[in-house]
């Protein structure tokens, strides 16, 4: 399988191996952001539902002078604030 990339490569200008490096690597930051805006939905809805959970609690526990309304905040701002950066990113590579 690694030989048929390097058979590509071999094929392509540098330039052209760069441009796709650099593809490669915004697809990556795309997947990631993808990533954590689904992760991050299921313990925002849970955390509207019960007052205390698990996922409150356990980011709580990193940021111990928040109360759990604060970390709640900071997971819905979380949240939006990866979905605008996936949107942001999509907007600009178009």
């Amino acid at each position: 399988m690694f030989q048929n990339f390097k058979i590509f490569f071999f094929i392509l200008h540098r330039k052209e191996q760069k441009k796709i490096f650099v593809l490669f690597s915004f697809v990556l930051f795309f997947v990631l952001l993808e990533i954590i805006g689904i992760s991050l939905i299921y313990p925002v809805i849970s955390s509207l539902i019960q007052a205390q959970n698990e996922y409150l609690n356990f980011i709580s526990n990193i940021f111990e002078n928040f109360s759990h309304t604060e970390t709640l905040y900071l997971t819905v701002l979380l949240l939006i604030f990866a979905y605008f950066l996936k949107n942001l990113y999509l907007r600009c590579s178009d």
